[in-house]
């Protein structure tokens, strides 16, 4: 794991983020570079390539683990292939709805379709080879996890009244409250 007191924590980078005054709005630039390394991390692994991040595969699967435990993201995927041509190449991205359909294209289980070239030059022909998809994954919606709070709550109340009852109130107020253990004490007399 990584020192503390050497590095700040992913969490502490994102919430100590200085802001940067834009003509279009307040950005926060350090968090862009967060997402831009998180992205090259989804697909390091998805490509199989964790080796190959600049700082080792055991400190990409530590970063990884970090990112997951302490942001929520939305992600979408794609794959991109570089197509030879008679005098160039030509890269075309094919977008994907899943992880495992980009995953299907890159094991060759989908085949990526000659894209028209039309649009490029119509002079070019392909000259048949097409590299292997390389995934690529488009991060959105980071930000951190909600954090869960533990409240140790005691009920006294003079009348009768059921458990069920209780945790029905206090989950009506707090819906996304679990309540984790209950105690009935026995009938007591004045």
């Amino acid at each position: 794991m990584i020192n503390a007191t050497q590095t700040q924590s992913l969490i502490e980078k994102y919430t100590n983020a200085p802001a940067k005054e834009m003509p279009h709005g307040v950005i926060y630039p350090e968090q862009r570079v967060m997402v831009r390394e998180l992205q090259a991390l989804l697909e390091y692994e998805a490509n199989n390539k964790l080796c190959y991040y600049q700082q080792g595969e055991e400190k990409a699967l530590e970063l990884l683990a970090e990112y997951r435990s302490t942001f929520d993201w939305a992600e979408s995927y794609s794959v991109e292939v570089d197509w030879e041509l008679e005098i160039e190449r030509h890269t075309a991205g094919y977008a994907c709805k899943s992880k495992e359909e980009a995953l299907a294209y890159q094991s060759g289980d989908l085949e990526c379709e000659q894209p028209d070239l039309c649009d490029i030059s119509p002079e070019y022909e392909y000259t048949g080879y097409c590299s292997t998809p390389e995934i690529r994954v488009l991060v959105s919606d980071f930000k951190p996890k909600k954090a869960k709070q533990l409240i140790t709550l005691t009920v006294l109340v003079d009348n009768i009244v059921s458990v069920e009852e209780v945790e029905g109130t206090i989950k009506g107020i707090y819906p996304n409250t679990v309540v984790v253990s209950t105690i009935q004490e026995g009938e007591t007399s004045n």
